[in-house]
């Protein structure tokens, strides 16, 4: 009497009785639950002021959005004043998730900022546990519902960046991307299961339900799209399994017109929709509403036509000839498209590139860093050996059953696997696909009796030679009898807790992962840095809560910019209600009147000439900006050189004998002369320092590595003139010198004032900093400087006005002259924002004190 295995127990419960037949509902809605709760856990942590507890990039601007919907329904902001000053913005994804989370506020009756924010933060979770089921009917059909039921547990907990975008207070439109491309998927391998597998030509096929899904299909695609341009993804997953599907149907004999019908609805009404939909017809674009979309999907629906009428012509034929006449046709099909329209072949290869390649920028975007295979690791860890090994157990299906949904599961696997390779954002998108393979191979390990596992056993045990003779489709008689179909009953049993255990260990690790992610915050300082703006800057003359349209606005003459990095530009216009001059969307960083080349400048002039440029009034700065974030700018500035001419890095011998090093950072005079550390670090104001770091070393002797210390010592200041002359003779012609600094608040040269730069206020949160550099100052998290024509004072040597900051700090603004005179951006008759002068100015040299007025800053007025 056959041992009863894992699986058979399995069965055996999903059958006895009532209970047995809701007990996948119940587990399902048990997975959901645990998915849910896991997902909220900071609800119980936010007592106060939700507002806390949101993500601050991409979920402030959905905020925003939804701001505005609310004020407006059912109109949606494409076009978006409030941002990407003196432009605007013009907004490249849909409305779907704007309307989810909007109709979500409304049925709830929210309708202020804080009611709307306690509404949409249970949105995503939401989304997310709706994915749940879909992931269970798509484990159901390609191996039952056990599998089904531990796919869906895999993904309720999976981490990374699924349960990121997921995650109470990150509000994301990629957690609908996740779900309509699951639906779409899910959909469109039930069109593929309908098809007789016996015969494709659909004699004996119900073509209504046929037509019925696929025009479903074509729906949910469309809605993905609506959400996100990048559902284009999941074409291009339809796209590789056609062609595929096309080379197996030949090589089996099989004429597949119902794969034309089903892509044909399938992108028949994405092109239709995409084209009403258009948002941009000057560009061919993939990453926007643009004329590229209904073009790649008229394209897919031509190729999908032009490989089943290639197949009726060379049937009969070998695969062999059918390879090669394929091969020169789509070669000559490329090079026409090339010559005749090569923008659409560019937008091809630049989506292609967009999706599975790199840009030199990629490093500063968190979203757009590569993950690689030690990132995999650290996200999946044990569960990486389920995933692979289905991906082995799945395509030795398809090669022995040549099942189409097969084929669609492990094209989507290993297409999203690459993106994810690749690209961090892409992550999220894995989520599905890893859960439903690696369910796929636990539920055929413990179904160890299945035949379709001992086939495959039996056929790893084989040598090439058979192998290559027992292959074919399932109904074909294998010529060789496998005599090792039987393994012996303890090596299944070894071989089902290990594959339990794995699962388990995954599912275990991912859930303590998931309860330990830290909760989602405003960065330090911003929410009462913009709270002071809001209040206390004058108002741009927009209305917040209104729509206008990109063709009939213009920004009103008291319209104005605030300067910061991207990174902070939801907050500005979330928090601050003004307009910032770049965003998170990378708007307004590069070129020569970027931020990036604003805050990397280091002569004023050059950068109030970007100032004046981008209409900008306020510049804001945070710490990060001047210390970790400091790398990021360098590189969007210069991608070529980035921190190289700011970050020096040396060897200094540990142990000469063994060659031993350590590795040291230094910052060098260039880094201290950048706009950003010069008004951060040092308020605008003049900066000598006390001492510095003079280095003796030896040059690289190739590119790419590190110079190596002979010498290291802190000199004074005042002391190191005289120590470089006496050192010039002495320097041995393979040695040479510099002078550096490890401190943030001590630079390695006098830095002079900047003249129309103020500061005017600063959170009071004081900075703490783990880069390994010193700061023996008291330094804020944010500050908010105004660009001002600045007074004109005549006198020379050294000018100095004692200040106090809204916190109570006390410092000074230090000044040298320049032919006779000073402009100074501070007065002394009025409070200069939050920052109050002391007393007048001293000319120190002069041994006299000046007043200044608001008028005379502000009109760049000449004081005697």
């Amino acid at each position: 009497m056959k041992k009863p295995g894992f699986l058979d127990i399995f069965k055996n419960l999903s059958s006895r009785g009532s209970f047995g037949r809701y007990l996948p509902l119940i587990l399902i809605l048990l997975i959901a639950c645990v998915g849910f709760l896991l997902r909220i856990l900071p609800v119980f942590f936010i007592h106060d002021d939700p507002l806390n507890g949101i993500e601050s990039v991409d979920t402030l601007y959905q905020l925003r959005q939804v701001e505005l919907m609310v004020a407006n329904f059912p109109s949606y902001p494409f076009f978006d004043p409030m941002t990407f000053f003196p432009y605007g913005y013009l907004i490249n994804w849909g409305p779907v998730y704007g309307y989810i989370l909007t109709l979500f506020c409304i049925l709830a009756g929210a309708a202020t900022r804080v009611e709307i924010v306690r509404t949409a933060v249970f949105v995503p979770p939401l989304l997310a546990i709706l994915t749940i089921p879909l992931v269970f009917l798509i484990g159901k059909k390609i191996h039952s519902t056990w599998c089904g039921i531990v796919a869906a547990a895999i993904l309720a907990v999976i981490p990374g960046s699924f349960f990121f975008i997921s995650y109470f207070g990150v509000i994301d439109h990629h957690v609908v991307e996740v779900l309509f491309g699951t639906a779409f998927c899910l959909s469109y391998m039930t069109a593929l299961m309908m098809i007789n597998r016996k015969d494709w030509s659909g004699e004996a096929f119900k073509k209504q339900a046929f037509i019925l899904v696929s025009i479903l299909s074509g729906l949910l695609y469309l809605l993905g799209f609506l959400n996100m341009p990048t559902m284009i993804i999941f074409a291009l997953v339809a796209t590789v399994f056609t062609f595929l599907q096309y080379l197996l149907d030949f090589r089996a004999g099989a004429q597949n017109v119902n794969l034309l019908i089903l892509n044909a609805c399938v992108f028949g009404i994405a092109a239709a929709g995409s084209y009403l939909f258009m948002q941009e017809s000057r560009t061919f674009l993939l990453t926007m509403y643009s004329l590229g979309h209904p073009v790649m999907y008229l394209l897919i629906i031509a190729g999908t036509a032009a490989l089943f009428l290639f197949g009726q012509v060379l049937h009969g034929r070998s695969f062999r000839t059918y390879m090669l006449i394929l091969s020169g046709l789509i070669a000559g099909c490329i090079t026409g498209i090339a010559l005749l329209v090569p923008h659409i072949l560019g937008t091809a290869l630049n989506g292609l590139l967009e999706i599975f390649g790199q840009k030199e920028l990629a490093i500063t975007i968190v979203e757009t860093e590569v993950i690689g295979a030690a990132g995999l690791w650290e996200l999946y860890s044990f569960g990486l050996i389920l995933f692979f090994a289905g991906i082995v157990l799945l395509g030795y299906r398809i090669w022995k059953e040549k099942r189409p949904e097969f084929l669609f599961i492990v094209t989507w696997t290993v297409l999203i696997l690459l993106a994810s390779y690749q690209h961090l954002r892409y992550n999220y998108l894995l989520a599905v696909p890893f859960a439903l393979v690696s369910g796929y191979f636990v539920l055929s390990v413990i179904g160890y009796g299945d035949r379709e596992y001992r086939s495959f056993l039996a056929w790893l045990s084989l040598t090439k030679a058979e192998q290559a003779e027992t292959g074919g489709s399932r109904n074909k008689k294998k010529k060789i009898r496998v005599q090792k179909e039987k393994a012996p009953d303890e090596w299944r049993e070894i071989a089902v807790g290990c594959t339990i255990l794995l699962c388990a260990a995954f599912i275990l690790n991912a859930v303590w992962v998931d309860l330990h992610r830290e909760p989602v915050t405003v960065p330090a300082g911003w929410r009462t840095s913009m709270a002071w703006i809001e209040k206390n800057t004058p108002d741009p003359g927009i209305v917040y809560t209104n729509i206008y349209t990109y063709q009939d606005f213009s920004y009103p003459p008291q319209a104005y910019g605030i300067m910061s990095w991207w990174d902070y530009g939801h907050l500005i216009t979330y928090f601050g209600k003004r307009i910032p001059n770049s965003n998170p969307f990378q708007a307004g960083v590069r070129g020569k009147n970027g931020a990036a080349a604003f805050f990397m400048e280091q002569d004023e002039n050059t950068a109030e000439t970007v100032i004046q440029a981008l209409g900008s009034r306020y510049i804001v700065t945070d710490v990060t900006m001047a210390t970790s974030k400091f790398w990021a700018i360098a590189t969007w500035y210069n991608t070529p050189d980035a921190t190289s001419p700011y970050i020096i890095r040396f060897n200094t011998p540990v142990d000469p004998a063994k060659r031993s090093f350590q590795s040291l950072q230094f910052l060098t005079p260039a880094y201290h002369s950048t706009l950003v550390t010069r008004l951060h670090l040092f308020d605008g104001s003049e900066k000598t320092p006390a001492y510095v770091t003079y280095i003796e070393y030896i040059p690289p002797s190739k590119e790419g590595s590190i110079p190596e210390i002979q010498s290291i010592e802190n000199i004074s200041w005042d002391m190191l003139h005289d120590h470089i002359n006496s050192r010039a003779g002495e320097i041995a012609p393979s040695l040479q010198a510099m002078v550096v600094t490890k401190d943030y608040m001590i630079p390695a040269s006098k830095i002079p004032a900047l003249s129309h730069f103020r500061l005017i206020y600063e959170s009071p949160d004081n900075a703490s900093l783990t880069e390994g550099y010193d700061i023996r100052e008291e330094l804020k998290q944010v500050k908010i400087f105004e660009y001002v024509k600045g007074a004109r004072v005549q006198g020379s040597g050294r000018i100095q006005i004692d200040l106090e900051t809204n916190t109570g700090r006390r410092f000074s603004y230090i000044q040298e002259s320049r032919d006779g005179e000073f402009v100074v951006p501070y007065a002394t008759d009025t409070p200069n924002g939050a920052v109050s002068a002391l007393g007048p100015y001293k000319i120190i040299h002069e041994n006299r004190t000046v007043q200044v007025s608001e008028s005379a800053i502000q009109k760049g007025l000449v004081v005697m």
